[in-house]
């Protein structure tokens, strides 16, 4: 039994570029003269929003947290991987 309405396979295409010998590696400018992306230069560059961006906290945070630890005779997992 065939299927007319088949769907066709997904292909990925894949375009030779003619006078590059295969298996030859291309290195500096060779290289990127073949790479036709690019960016659009006219449309603004977008931000992320203010919501995603990570605060650095304010003070003596880490002077703080290492203080209590000493308090408490503990030591954080990279000064114990030290000794």
């Amino acid at each position: 039994m065939s299927d007319t309405n088949a769907s066709p396979s997904k292909v990925i295409p894949i375009s030779v570029v003619a006078g590059i010998p295969a298996g030859e590696k291309q290195v500096g400018n060779d290289k990127i003269a073949l790479n036709r992306a690019g960016f659009d230069t006219t449309v603004p560059t977008l931000r992320k929003p203010s919501w995603i961006r990570v605060r650095l906290p304010q003070g003596n945070a880490v002077q703080q947290l290492k203080a209590r630890l000493r308090e408490n005779a503990l030591v954080t997992p990279r000064e114990q991987g030290k000794k």
